[in-house]
C-alpha cells in the first residue's frame, strides 16, 4: 500500500512538524512508503507590493521507511517538532518564544489555490508511475524528491540523503500501545 500526504503551507516560516514527524513514524512503524506533497504561496511580507504572489514552490519528496526521512532531507527539525507542539499545548507560552525569537516565524497556515495543489499531486503521481513503470534517465532509487517552482519553470529531482538514525528506530515496530508510542494520540 502507497499513501499520499498533502501539506499545504501558505508560507516557509514554520514547516507542518508534528504531522510530518506522525507520518514519518506511520511509515516506519508499517513499513509503509508515501509521498509527502508541500507547496508553499512565497508573497511579499512588507512595503508597497506586500502580498504579491513573488514564486509558488513545491516539493514532492518520496519516503522509503529504512531510507532518508523528512527530517535528514531539511523539511523540519526537532526545534520546529518542539515548537509545534508548545503551540498547541501552551499557545500563549509559545507566543511569548515566538516574540521573544526562540522560535523561528510560527505563523498559521492558509491553504493554498487548488491548481497549484493538482499541479503537486499530479507530479507526486508522475513520480509513483515512474517508479512503476522505469521511464526516467535518472534511477529511481537516486530520487528523493522533485522540487518545483513555477515562478522560475523549474523542476528540480534532489538525490537520497543519508539513512535517517531517528525514524529508524521505528523500523517494523507496528501497533503498539500507545498509537506510535506517543501519549497524545491515545
Amino acid at each position: 500500500m502507497l499513501h499520499f500526504a498533502l501539506n499545504r503551507r501558505a508560507n516557509a516560516g514554520f514547516a507542518c512538524a508534528g504531522a510530518d514527524t506522525i507520518m514519518n513514524m506511520l511509515a516506519s512503524h508499517y513499513l509503509i512508503p508515501y509521498f509527502d506533497i508541500g507547496v508553499l504561496l512565497d508573497a511579499e511580507q512588507e512595503g508597497v507590493e506586500r502580498g504579491k504572489i513573488k514564486d509558488i514552490v513545491g516539493t514532492i519528496h518520496y519516503v522509503v521507511p529504512g531510507r532518508s526521512s523528512l527530517l535528514t532531507r531539511d523539511k523540519f527539525t526537532m526545534e520546529d517538532v518542539r515548537a509545534e507542539g508548545l503551540h498547541k499545548n501552551d499557545p500563549v507560552a509559545a507566543a511569548q518564544q515566538v516574540e521573544d525569537k526562540y522560535i523561528k516565524g510560527l505563523r498559521v497556515r492558509q491553504p493554498a489555490v487548488i491548481s497549484v495543489n493538482t499541479f503537486a499531486a499530479s507530479l507526486a503521481v508522475n513520480d509513483f508511475l515512474a517508479r512503476l513503470h522505469p521511464y526516467r534517465k535518472i534511477a529511481n532509487a537516486n530520487v528523493a524528491s522533485i522540487e518545483f517552482s513555477l515562478g522560475e519553470l523549474r523542476l528540480t529531482a534532489d538525490e537520497e540523503m543519508e539513512d535517517c538514525p531517528i525514524m529508524g528506530r521505528y523500523l517494523g515496530h507496528g501497533d503498539r500501545k500507545p498509537l506510535l508510542g506517543l501519549l497524545e494520540l491515545s
